[in-house]
């Protein structure tokens, strides 16, 4: 079988589809990439071929980016809607149906942002199936009530054809009830070892935390001031709790210098694979979006959110309330941005957050509770059928049910 798999160009958006296509290909299937350019060389790296499509307009997503800029509360309309709805799908369409026409692929599989993939497949009587990136009610509500508004430009059934599709989640329906009609669960078989974690990250004697802020965080208008708030309450954490070290990673696009001086224990990268920095780790300092904050559930790690946009304040007030981390309130940074430190009452703000956010890691490292409820929590994810499962469900019967 041949397999196509689509997705918009960031990271938290195509990472759920590799383990998908790993599967896939362990069982002797094809597997090609349609992404755009900034996300080829990642899944290039990630042992994929790739067909690159087209980049959304730029022109058209600054302007989403100055007017979210302006008005950070405009962001869930403008990003589901104008970026994903229509920008994304406007760009990715043509290549999206060319490839349909001249690969035939049996099988298309898009992330639950990526829409073009799905209605090319259906104008071709290829079968599609969407990957969840996040919560089943939050992407259901983006499709029907964001995108359905620019949709039927390119199709006009085009959500009840996405949303009738199989709809495949990692998460346990006590986390994550859905109102698709074929939901199919499964969990990554393959959690990450010990063995595979770089040691230099974390020497004998030390206490690792993992911390990040996502793949878009370093390009919006809270970079880079959210960073130099998490690296200010590392700061402290050296000096109250030596023995913590911090592995920090901020995507490509944002450029080291920018975030000022770097306290000694923390090591700042610009990506590492989130497996080996999971493997190492006591505990995880996140944005709460999906791939991350139920990654570090899936290893059994507790964490603390500092949520900027979209899903990840839901995220973030669903683990935390379930007892697994610890959530920083942030609603004001969400609603107005960022402050820039140019007033004494900026400065107060965002020091007495770094001191939250400290306080907040010494609590899930120091009480073991919150790594109890992660652990419960990740044998809940870790439950589900295997890919190798869902994927030989496909291969010999040619159809996803949502009874697997």
């Amino acid at each position: 079988m041949r397999i196509l798999f689509s997705s918009t160009s960031l990271a938290g958006h195509y990472g759920p589809l590799l383990p998908i296509a790993r599967a896939f290909v362990a069982q002797g299937h094809e597997v090609l990439f349609l992404v755009p350019p900034a996300a080829r060389t990642a899944v290039e790296d990630s042992g994929f071929a790739v067909h690159e499509g087209a980049p959304p307009d730029p022109v058209e997503y600054q302007r989403i980016q100055d007017t979210i800029a302006r008005d950070p509360g405009a962001a869930k309309v403008l990003m589901n809607r104008d970026y994903f709805g229509r920008l994304c799908t406007e760009a990715t369409l043509p290549v999206a149906e060319e490839l349909c026409a001249s690969w035939q692929p049996d099988l298309v599989v898009h992330e639950a942002c990526e829409y073009a993939s799905p209605i090319a497949a259906h104008h071709a009587g290829i079968p599609h199936v969407q990957v969840a990136i996040g919560l089943a009610w939050i992407e259901w509500g983006c499709l029907h009530g964001f995108a359905a508004e620019v949709l039927p430009a390119f199709e006009p059934d085009a959500v009840r054809i996405i949303a009738e599709a199989p709809y495949v989640t990692r998460l346990p329906e006590g986390l994550d009830p859905s109102e698709y009609p074929q939901t199919v669960r499964y969990q990554v078989a393959d959690e990450p070892s010990a063995e595979d974690f770089d040691g230099e990250l974390a020497p004998e004697g030390t206490t690792l935390v993992y911390a990040t802020l996502g793949s878009m965080a370093g390009d919006s208008q809270w970079s880079p001031g959210a960073y130099r708030v998490l690296l200010d309450a590392c700061a402290l954490l050296r000096r109250s709790h030596p023995a913590v070290r911090v592995l920090m990673t901020t995507g490509h696009s944002l450029a080291p210098e920018t975030l000022g001086a770097v306290p000694g224990n923390v090591r700042v990268e610009p990506w590492v694979p989130q497996d080996r920095a999971f493997a190492g780790a006591r505990a995880v300092l996140s944005h709460g979006g999906s791939g991350t904050a139920y990654g570090a559930l899936s290893a059994g790690l507790p964490s603390v959110f500092f949520p900027l946009f979209s899903d990840q304040p839901h995220n973030a007030k669903l683990i935390a309330g379930a007892g697994a981390g610890i959530q920083i309130d942030t609603e004001d940074l969400r609603k107005y941005g960022m402050p820039v430190a140019a007033e004494p009452a900026d400065r107060a703000r965002l020091a007495a957050l770094a001191e939250e956010v400290a306080r907040a890691v010494v609590a899930v490292l120091d009480d073991p509770s919150y790594a109890a409820r992660a652990r419960e929590l990740g044998e809940q994810l870790n439950a589900r059928p295997s890919l190798e499962t869902v994927v030989g469900v496909w291969s010999a019967n040619r159809t996803l049910r949502s009874n697997i």
